[in-house]
């Protein structure tokens, strides 16, 4: 797993949310102050409180255990006075988390800092799979290269809305849509297979016993990087040469596909925020009260209508032009 990619144009408030997920897990008790109070300036971001398990005659024998934690996503030379505020926190533990590499003047800093722990992406990474934060298990599996080539079918395909649809009406543009639908066919049939292939064991497992959900995760995720190599990247480039040849195409693609109700939610045409639109389309946001294997299964479901989507999408644009009989042949 690329986890650069995985935070690549996240926000903080991210971090901060799939954090307190897992913290709350453990049993904690999270003050997210981003949520609360934004004009917070105490150097923390989350406060966790967990009571002593020593418990007598129910009178606590010392304070709940405290842990307080700051997070960005590139420590910079203005957030060293952030980092000096944390260091003289009363807590139990201090924790600085961030998933880019900070400056050299805020490493400085934190080299002369020992009553902090400094967590990168791969501690951090550790941490919330270790206490199974569901927000994060969703960015896993967008940061996958099947998942990123779909998005970008996706955006490319969008990109056209504007132009003026038009049905097919030459053999040129029917032998490049013909290639569209086999590669698209060929995406939707792997995605449906993983998906077959996972539904039973994973829909089967104890939802009390998490053990065995990371030993699926990497062999989900081994097999869509080889789907990526062997089909989804290949769509992506047909997506883009139709566009550059033919966006009017895409663009009744999208008149056939916005009424159909397996497209419903995609809202094509969005200016603001589209990707992020899109990424709810493909992996919605799941509650925490699921167990991992039910939303890893529902994950795969996703993709899985999700090409099959796109699929039909290609097929009906035939159908809405002289060579549906060509598409079937």
């Amino acid at each position: 797993m690329d986890l650069d990619i995985l935070w690549l144009n996240r926000q903080e408030e991210l971090i901060q949310d799939a954090m307190e997920d897992a913290f709350r897990n453990d049993n904690y008790k999270v003050t997210n102050y981003h949520k609360i109070d934004r004009s917070h300036e105490k150097g923390i971001d989350l406060e966790c409180k967990k009571p002593d398990e020593k418990i007598v005659v129910q009178i606590k024998i010392k304070p709940d255990e405290k842990i307080v934690v700051q997070i960005k996503i590139k420590p910079d030379n203005d957030d060293i006075r952030q980092l000096g505020l944390l260091s003289k926190t009363k807590a139990d533990k201090r924790v600085f988390a961030y998933v880019k590499e900070p400056t050299v003047a805020f490493q400085k800093e934190q080299s002369k800092i020992k009553n902090v722990e400094y967590w990168n992406k791969e501690k951090l990474h550790d941490f919330l799979l270790n206490y199974k934060s569901t927000i994060y298990y969703r960015l896993l599996f967008l940061a996958t290269p099947v998942v990123h080539d779909i998005i970008d079918i996706l955006e490319i395909i969008d990109s056209c809305y504007a132009a003026e649809p038009v049905e097919l009406k030459n053999i040129h543009e029917t032998s490049k849509w013909l290639i569209f639908k086999d590669r698209a066919v060929k995406l939707h049939s792997s995605m449906e297979l993983v998906y077959e292939w996972y539904k039973a064991d994973l829909l089967s497992k104890d939802r009390i016993d998490d053990s065995e959900i990371n030993y699926y995760m990497k062999n989900i995720f081994m097999l869509f990087e080889k789907i990526s190599e062997l089909s989804s990247r290949d769509l992506v480039d047909t997506v883009k040469e139709v566009k550059e040849k033919y966006p009017q195409l895409l663009s009744e693609f999208i008149v056939v596909v916005s009424k159909a109700s397996n497209w419903i939610g995609m809202h094509f045409g969005v200016k603001e925020n589209q990707r992020e639109r899109i990424e709810k389309w493909i992996i919605p946001i799941k509650n925490r009260e699921n167990t991992f294997y039910n939303i890893a299964n529902f994950y795969l479901s996703k993709l899985k209508d999700t090409t099959e989507a796109i699929e039909d999408g290609v097929d009906w644009v035939f159908e809405a032009s002289k060579y549906e009989d060509i598409a079937h042949k």
